[in-house]
C-alpha cells in the first residue's frame, strides 16, 4: 500500500514538472535515408542527448530531454540529480529540492546527493536542515573537505541566527 502511494506521488510530481516545464512538443517526422551507402548511426536516447547538452551548458534543452527521459526511466537517480542542478541554476529552489530528494531516494549511498539537498536548504536559509544533509554526506565521505566546509558554514549561520 505504501509502495503504491509512493509511486503515485512520484508520478504526480513528474506530471507537475512536465506540465510546468515542457513546452508543447510537436512530433517531428524523421526522414529515412534513401539510396545511401552510408551506415545508419544508432540513435541516441533522450537521456544520452540530455547528457551531451548538459555538459555543454545548454540547460534548457537538456531539461526538456531529461523530463522526457524520466518518463521512461522514473527510478534513475542521475536524471533527478541533473534536473536538480538545472533548477538550482535557475533558482527554482523548490523544484531543485524535489529533484534532489528524488535523486537521493533512488541513490541514497552517494554523498554528493545528500550535499546537494543541503545546498538547496542553504539557499533557502534553512541552516539546520542543511547541516543535517551535510552530516549525512560526511558519513558517506568523511574526508571530503568541501562537505566539511559546507557543514561548518551551515553551523556558523545557525550560531549567528541564535545571537
Amino acid at each position: 500500500m505504501i509502495l503504491e502511494i509512493t509511486i503515485l506521488i512520484i508520478l504526480a510530481i513528474i506530471i507537475v514538472i512536465l506540465v510546468r516545464k515542457l513546452p508543447q512538443v510537436i512530433e517531428e517526422k524523421e526522414e529515412i535515408p534513401v539510396n545511401t551507402d552510408e551506415p545508419i548511426a544508432p540513435k541516441k536516447n533522450d537521456f544520452e542527448k540530455a547528457e551531451v547538452l548538459f555538459e555543454e551548458g545548454r540547460y534548457p534543452e537538456a531539461e526538456e530531454l531529461y523530463l522526457k527521459a524520466v518518463t521512461s526511466d522514473p527510478d534513475n537517480p542521475h536524471i533527478y540529480n541533473r534536473l536538480g542542478v538545472i533548477y538550482l541554476d535557475k533558482r527554482y529552489y523548490n523544484d531543485a529540492l524535489e529533484s534532489f530528494k528524488l535523486s537521493l531516494k533512488y541513490g541514497p549511498k552517494i554523498a554528493a546527493r545528500h550535499a546537494n539537498v543541503g545546498v538547496v536548504y542553504m539557499r533557502l536559509g534553512k541552516w539546520g536542515l542543511a547541516a543535517r544533509y551535510f552530516r549525512n554526506a560526511l558519513k558517506l565521505k568523511p574526508r571530503e573537505v568541501k562537505y566539511q566546509d559546507l557543514l561548518k558554514n551551515a553551523e556558523d549561520k545557525m550560531r549567528e541566527k541564535k545571537i
